[in-house]
């Protein structure tokens, strides 16, 4: 017998949940806060890339954020991300067919950025358009199309003690009621490079998921810094598989 069909559902609205959180452009959020120093308090443009994979999708975002007062003030900020990426599904768990769609989208948001030397919160919010492909038409997926939908997210980052940072992330969407939460915690190993825990939370309508996993944050990689992280995804209709994230990002 076949998955009940709320859980074909959800697996099919996975695409669109997924790179609609990565349009969002937070994947690759400068986690160093050099708020001591004048050439970072000086810096107004933060550009940043990311990347998601699993066992069946994979998506990639670039954007641009920019803070007219500098990134160690308090500002108005502005941001733009676009991305593409792919996904598959099945209709049934043991179904030998599998749908393949082609995804993408854009976004612009505005908002203000309060920043002080131990803490700073982001508050965004803007339209995004997303358009997604099938390879062969499927009519219980109600994500194919164009759509136009309004977001809102609130970027948080912390360091509470000496060496520790904690950073926050939550967002909302009208596509398909979706919702992402992550929380990161980690120890600096040297200058604004952190490695900690991170617990990841994604929904909408009909669709649950978990990730548990583990975060290297600000490698320096040249003039490029980095993220990656790697873990356990936990879905709602049991399935359990691995992750991998990862993102560049330079502040100009």
């Amino acid at each position: 017998m076949g998955p009940r069909p709320a859980r074909v559902f959800a697996r099919r609205v996975l695409g669109s949940a997924l790179a609609s959180i990565i349009l969002a452009g937070t994947a690759a959020a400068d986690p160093s806060q050099e708020t001591g120093r004048t050439s970072f308090a000086l810096k107004r443009l933060l550009y940043f890339s990311s990347l998601d994979v699993t066992r069946d999708n994979a998506y990639a975002a670039i954007g641009m954020r920019f803070v007219p007062a500098g990134a160690g003030a308090s500002s108005p900020i502005g941001a733009v991300t676009a991305g593409t990426g792919w996904y598959r599904y099945r209709r049934r768990r043991h179904a030998k067919r599998w749908f393949h769609a082609a995804i993408g989208g854009a976004g612009i948001a505005a908002g203000y950025r309060f920043e002080r030397p131990r803490y700073g919160v982001t508050v965004l919010a803007g339209p995004a358009v997303e358009r997604q492909t099938l390879s062969r038409p499927d009519p219980g997926n109600t994500a194919e199309g164009t759509r136009i939908a309004a977001r809102g997210a609130l970027d948080t980052w912390a360091k509470p003690a000496p060496h520790i940072l904690a950073t926050g992330y939550v967002s909302a969407s009208t596509f398909d009621g979706l919702w992402y939460a992550r929380a990161f915690a980690g120890h600096e190993l040297r200058p604004d490079l952190f490695v900690g825990p991170e617990l990841v939370g994604i929904g909408n309508n009909s669709y649950d998921e978990r990730r548990i996993g583990a975060a290297l944050l600000g490698a320096p990689l040249g003039w490029l810094r980095g993220n990656v992280a790697a873990g356990l995804r936990l879905r709602r209709d049991g399935a359990r598989d691995g992750y991998l994230t990862g993102g560049l990002w330079h502040r100009f």
